[in-house]
């Protein structure tokens, strides 16, 4: 579940990388066969709260949920510019959040305002993707949030070591700044078992730089490594459908005998 946290940084980093150069997600080659940079996000930790903190979100009922990728409605002006997106006949009764582009949420009331089905924002041609969810009612099951940390990696390896530097100098600021503008990850997200699974208010730093070496047959390679940690809330909601409706007593009518 940890490759979305992969996805978005190869993504990021590919863009400033040579058209060449390769970049996988996951755990370096071992033994390395040619220059490369490799992303690894390796462990999730819950965190638990210290003593002197106080959870505003335990553990809660769960409601359900719906997501959705939005298009712009068509521009009645012809101008080219675009601000409203209607929600679809499948979505629930409130809109819980939204983002635009996916990963960054905007704030309702500073960039956008919801007007029965549409969500209008205030500023022409929003960053796409828009993404939005939309909830419902109380379903069986429960939802939390939880401090948590993701530890990843920057690998990069080479026959110079020249190189795995230059590797590293390109990716390291870019896997800072992806995350200075993304503050949500959604790291699983399962309809059918009403499952949902996201890191909320990311912030990266780097914690490490290390270096070393590996004989390879007769040859020396260089290896590089940029840790990182990812520290924000997961949130997980599992909502398995509607509870067992219950009687409910509206009145009582009693007569003297």
């Amino acid at each position: 579940m940890l490759g979305p946290v992969e996805q978005v940084l190869v993504a990021a980093i590919r863009a400033v990388l040579p058209a060449d150069q390769p970049i996988v997600a996951g755990a370096p080659l071992v033994p390395p066969t040619a220059t490369r940079l490799a992303v690894q996000a390796r462990k999730l930790t819950c965190l638990a709260p210290t003593p002197n903190e106080t959870s505003t979100d335990a553990r809660r009922p769960a409601l359900l949920s719906r997501r959705f990728i939005l298009s712009p409605d068509a521009d009645p002006t012809n101008s080219g510019n675009t601000r409203n997106f209607t929600l679809p006949a499948t979505a629930l009764a409130e809109v819980e959040d939204v983002q635009s582009p996916s990963g960054r949420m905007v704030k309702r009331g500073d960039d956008y305002a919801v007007e029965g089905r549409i969500i209008r924002f205030y500023q022409n041609n929003p960053a796409a993707p828009v993404e939005v969810v939309t909830r419902g009612g109380p379903a069986n099951g429960y939802q939390e949030r939880t401090p948590c940390r993701v530890d990843f990696d920057l690998t990069a390896v080479a026959a110079a070591v020249t190189d795995v530097d230059t590797l590293l100098g390109l990716a390291v600021p870019v896997a800072l700044a992806v995350f200075a503008d993304r503050n949500t990850v959604t790291l699983a997200w399962n309809d059918a078992a009403g499952f949902r699974l996201r890191l909320l208010g990311v912030v990266a730093s780097l914690t490490a730089l290390e270096r070393d070496t590996e004989l390879v047959s007769t040859a020396t390679w260089a290896r590089g490594t940029a840790r990182f940690v990812l520290q924000g809330e997961l949130e997980m909601i599992l909502a398995t459908g509607a509870p067992d409706a219950m009687g409910v007593i509206k009145d009582i009518r009693y007569s003297l005998a």
